[in-house]
Formats: C-alpha cells, structure tokens, sequence
C-alpha cells in the first residue's frame, strides 16, 4: 500500500488518487474525448506498473464506455484492473446534476453504473458526489437502494450543520448514511497543495501560478479565425519535479485541510482534479513525504480502502445528524445559479425525460401485456442519449456553445425515439381493442393514461373526418358540428372552435402513401376519469344527437368560463386580468385572493453562468406600470384563456466597465396566456 512505511507512526495520511473528467466541459466532446484516450493509456501503464496503490475514476464508469469505443482491443486489461480493485468505477454511469433532472433519472443513472461496471469487473459501493452544485435530500434513500451504505459529498453542507467532516445524514424517509463532506479544498486537498506545486515549483495557490514563456515547453495554439479563441495546448509532459518544495510547512498545511476529521490520526489526501492524469512520477513523491515527515507515515490507497477503515474506526453514535437537502452556500457554490443559464436546455431535458419516463415506457409496457414486442434496443438508445445529456454541466450548459448544440441534439434524439416507440405501442393496442357495438364507417377516438394514477383533465383534440361529401361515413354534416359520446353511447361536455380543410397521407408499409381529403376539427371534451394505465373509447358523432351537456360551438353556447371580457371563473377559481397585464387569482374555497400576479422585474447581470452578480449602479424595470393589449384567445364552458402583451423599455446591454446598465434601450414584448379550465383548482 506504500513505497515505504514507518510503522511506529501512528498518524497515517491516506492517499488516494483520482481525477475528476467531465465528460464534456473546457472542452467540446470528441476534443476531450481525444484527451481521455491519452489519459486512460497513461492510467494503464502506471496501474499495471504498479506505481499507483489505486486509481479512482471519478464515481462514474462511461470514460470507460467512451474509451473502449476508441480502444476496444484493451477491455480484458482493464476488467482485470478493475477486478483487482486497482481502478475504482462506478456507481454512477455519468455525473449529473441533481436539481435539473428528473428523480426517476437519477435512479436510471445508478442502475446503469451499477450494470456496467459490474460488466467491466465490480461497481464501486461507494456513494462518491463530489461534483455538481448540492445534493438532494432524497439521495441517502437512493443510494441505499443500491446497497450503499457511505456517501463522501463535496458540495455543499455547511460547517454549522455538519462542524466535523463525517456526519449522518438522514433521507426524509429516514435512511441514514455515514458521509463525509472531505476537507478544505475538497476532492483536491493534496493535488493543489502538494502535486500540483511540486511538479512545477510553483506554489498553485501564488501569485506565480501562470504559463511562462521562458520556462521552456512546446506550445501549440491555432492561429486561424475559427480556432484562434481556444486553449492553447502544452505539448511535452514534465519530466523533472521539485522535491524540496516538499517542506514540512506544506506538509502541515495539507494535513490540517483534514483537521475537522473526527479521525484525529487518519486523514484524507485526494490526489486530483479536473482533467488530471496519473503522474508517473508520484511515488517519488510519497518516498519524499515520508522522509520530510518524521511524525507521519504517508501511504497510497483506495477509497473502498479508507472507506472501510472509516466504518471500523468511527462510532456512528457519536455523529451529528444532518437532515435534508445539501445545498447551504455559500450561493456560487449552488446549483441555483446554472438553473438559470440557457432555461431553454432545461425545458428540452424536461420534455425529453416526460416523454420517455411517463409516455413512452408504460405505453410500451402496456402493448408488451397485451402481446406486443417491447421495443428494448429503441429505449436503450433513448436512455443512453438521456444520461450522455445529463452530466452536470453538460444538463446546466455551463460550456461552449458547440456542446450545448450536442445536447440539444441528443435530446432531440431522445424525444424522436420516444414518441415513436409511443407512437407504436398505442397502434398495437387499437389493433387489439375490442370493438363491439361499433361500425366500420364510426370515427373513434381511443384516450389514453400512460400514468400510474387515474387522470381526468379536459382534452384538446384535433379530428381528421372524412368529408360526408366524399366518403360514406356517419360524420357530421356542415350544419351539424361535431360532439364526443362514450362506448355506452353517453355524450360528453364539448367546446367546438370549428375546422379546415385538409389532404393527409394514409401511409402502409407495403406502399405509396395514400391521399385523404378531410376536414380537420378543433374541439375540446371532458372525457371523464381515465383510470390508471388505462383508456377509454369514444365516438365521434353529431351535436343534434347530444342533449343536457355543456355545449359551445360557432353561433351557440350553453355556458362560457369567460363572465366578462377580462374574467375567468369556474366553480373553484376566478382570474380578473388587469389592466397592467397582471391578474388577480381568487380561490373561492378558502375565500382568499392573491393579486399582482404575473408582473415581470428586469435587473441587470454582470455574473458568469455559474454566478449571478448586479451590477454597482443596477437599474430595476419592472411591468406594473406597463399599459397591457388583453384579448380572449378561446372560449366556452371547458376552456377559457386570456391573453395580455406588454412591451417593456428596458437597457439593451450592460457596461461591464463602468458595473453599470447601459443606456440605449429596447423593446421587450412579453405575451402571457392565462388559461382556465372546468373543474381545475
């Protein structure tokens, strides 16, 4: 476990090598990826040489994935490393950011890191999120579901809820894990203090930590238009290291990094950071350590290796106990930061994971129980393309715009494979649904619930029928608009806004698609509860042949929602809109109104995506004294919306310069659409 020992010490430094590698980050994906072969080539050579006790990848297994893509013909060594514990995969499949992604992803996560790192040799057990921007309460309880009983956490519990570095942490259903949150500089403690300023003679943490020119390296930059803002490039890795920068000032300094530890005589040494590889020459600088440090014994580990030490050391009854999320500040060490940076990403990402984890895999699963073939290989490609969108910064778009154009695409490419394999398993269900008392010519309409809960809402639907004048069919005629009936021939509350001609394709695979000339028909239905999982059959028929049910159609209402040209109300709630493009909401149950709703604050922002900063000499529009354009956009007795527009006046740019907003302005329209639907509270 180390190139020399000095047992008659008893205080041990525990060294454990790492890196952290964003899979896509400084630097677009297949440049890092470029990276990330040379780096794992190194790791192998330096593993089997036996220079390094251990080698830990981060907490995350796809590098591997990625570098076997690459370097196929290396698997068996690295299975073999893996097996022996030399390198630490695992558990997760890639690094997410907690905040921004579904719950039910992050299980996926796991669950995919467990099952491939178990193919490359064994998974890790070891809750490692020392990335990111918080952790959220609910993740002792996941990881516990994974057999993980230690969480080592680098961001963010503050020291007043948690004063030692090892503590409890307690999932409100009340799961507790042994976890640590390291030390001062976290997962890089000995890498900044030591490594780093010892490979180069520089203290990292100095005024002296910068690329000189006359230090000598090859250098290497692009000089063309397109490139000439990225990085340069050190092409030459350091032969030579510094030993007397190892002094037992320095040696004090990164031991008392660890000095909240309730192992008074243990402590924890994380030898990485961002993009760092394994350094050959690093046992050299334990044999260093152990020779300036006549008070310590300095060895090369494992995490699974201190782990295990801290579960036999430290008397769990004697912690804190921490509860809830981990996200105290300070604020730009927190998420809520980069949730606010390019939202569009993060609308995508919830689209993607709704469709996939609430549409299109209960469908599926609903068409397999009745006979279909589970479409496996398609939602593998989606969740694989799901998780690769998902890496922390990856998800917030805290990078170059080239990886967020990746994103976007991957998660184009997951809501494309979703809704197709949706798609598909609602045609193997109405292939298979029973159809008694209905005719060939009825139009039908079949409503799903792919949820596990029973749902009853107002549907939009858009009805491509069969124009009476072309096709022999029981639809409505012009003077007659349509109306929804259920199987038991009941009709079912209807608001019709009309329709429009159309030709469709009728695609067969085993032909040329066919033309459909119909009209297409714009209506809403209450369509009752659907029970969960399940559906429900209707049938398209006419307004003549309904009777005793909220009705509106073009020329004749029953009731509207609308009371009058700028009120919404239904049985539970009543929305006034004002003239400022605000509105009032009144819950008539709990007789309680809460006005000024809707009204917009433009600040200005001089921060960075991961940190929000005002300018000195701010300058704070806001809309309430903003004159609203409000017209209805639709109407009747199921649906009802409201529609304001402002135009603000607001600085074009900031002057960075001078830390104030500029003064030339523009103009910012913001339309908002208020909707209100029957029954909703």
């Amino acid at each position: 476990m180390s190139s020399q020992t000095k047992p008659q010490n008893t205080s041990i430094a525990h060294l454990v090598s790492h890196t952290h590698w964003d899979r896509e980050w400084r630097y677009p994906i297949w440049t890092t990826r470029f990276m990330l072969v040379d780096f794992i080539d190194e790791l192998l050579e330096v593993l089997e040489a036996g220079q390094y006790a251990g080698f830990l990848l981060d907490g995350q297994c796809s590098p591997i994935h990625d570098y076997l893509e690459i370097r196929p013909e290396n698997r068996s060594r690295i299975e073999k490393l893996v097996r022996s514990g030399k390198l630490s995969i695992g558990p997760w499949y890639t690094l997410p950011d907690e905040y921004p992604v579904d719950g039910e992803a992050m299980v996926r996560n796991l669950l995919w890191g467990d099952r491939v790192s178990r193919q490359l040799g064994g998974v890790m057990q070891i809750g490692y999120t020392s990335f990111g921007w918080g952790q959220t309460a609910q993740l002792p309880q996941i990881y516990a579901g994974f057999g993980i009983d230690v969480a080592m956490i680098g961001k963010q519990v503050s020291e007043k809820r948690a004063p030692r570095c090892e503590f409890l942490w307690r999932a409100p259903d009340g799961t507790e894990l042994l976890t640590s949150r390291f030390g001062r500089l976290g997962r890089q403690n000995f890498y900044f203090h030591v490594h780093l300023s010892a490979l180069f003679n520089t203290d990292h943490n100095g005024p002296g930590w910068e690329y000189r020119w006359e230090n000598g390296g090859l250098a290497y930059h692009r000089a063309d238009d397109e490139q000439r803002e990225q990085d340069g490039f050190r092409l030459d890795a350091p032969e030579r290291w510094s030993p007397e920068f190892i002094t037992p000032q320095v040696i004090e300094a990164v031991w008392n990094t660890m000095e909240d530890s309730v192992l008074s005589d243990d402590r924890l040494m994380m030898n990485g950071c961002d993009y760092t590889a394994a350094q050959p020459m690093f046992p050299q600088m334990v044999d260093r350590l152990n020779e300036v440090d006549r008070d310590r014994t300095w060895i090369q580990t494992t995490l699974p290796e201190y782990v295990q030490m801290m579960r036999e050391k430290i008397d769990r009854a004697a912690l804190p106990v921490v509860e809830g999320e981990l996200r105290d500040g300070p604020v730009e060490k927190n998420t809520g930061n980069a949730m606010s940076t390019r939202l569009y990403l993060k609308r995508l990402n919830k689209q993607a994971q709704n469709l996939l984890i609430r549409f299109a895999e209960p469908m599926c699963v609903a068409a397999s129980v009745a006979g279909a073939e589970y479409p496996e290989a398609y939602l593998r490609l989606a969740w694989e393309n799901l998780l690769a969108s998902h890496p922390h910064d990856s998800i917030n778009g805290v990078t170059q715009d080239k990886t967020v154009l990746d994103v976007q695409n991957r998660l184009n490419q997951v809501i494309e494979i979703a809704q197709a394999a949706g798609d598909r398993a609602m045609q193997e269900l109405i292939r298979r649904i029973d159809r008694p008392g209905f005719t060939d010519t009825d139009v039908l309409l079949v409503a799903f619930n792919p949820l596990p809960y029973p749902r009853r809402e107002i549907a939009r639907v858009w009805l491509d029928l069969p124009q009476p004048s072309i096709h022999p069919c029981d639809c409505p005629p012009e003077n007659d608009p349509p109306c929804m009936f259920d199987a038991d021939g009941q009709s079912m509350p209807t608001q019709y806004h009309g329709k429009r001609s159309q030709e469709r394709c009728i695609a067969e695979l085993h032909t040329r698609a066919f033309p459909f000339i119909c009209d297409q028909h714009l209506l809403y239905f209450d369509p009752g509860e659907i029970p969960a999982g399940g559906y429900k059959v209707f049938r398209v028929g006419r307004r003549s042949q309904a009777s005793g049910i909220p009705w509106s159609g073009p020329g004749q209402r029953t009731v509207s929602l609308r009371q009058a040209p700028e009120i919404l109300e239904n049985e539970y709630l009543c929305v006034t809109m004002n003239p400022n493009g605000t509105f009032d909401l009144t819950d008539k149950q709990r007789n309680r109104t809460y006005k000024g709703l809707n009204a917009y604050e433009d600040r200005g922002e001089h921060g960075t995506y991961w940190i929000n900063r005002r300018p000195m000499y701010d300058q704070i529009h806001t809309s309430t004294g903003c004159s609203a354009r409000i017209w209805c956009a639709e109407e009747g007795p199921l649906q009802a919306t409201l529609v304001s527009e402002i135009t603000m006046h607001i600085p074009k740019c900031g002057r960075r310069e001078q830390d104030r907003r500029g003064d030339e302005l523009e103009d910012m329209t913001i339309q908002t659409a208020v909707t209100l639907r029957a029954g909703s509270q």
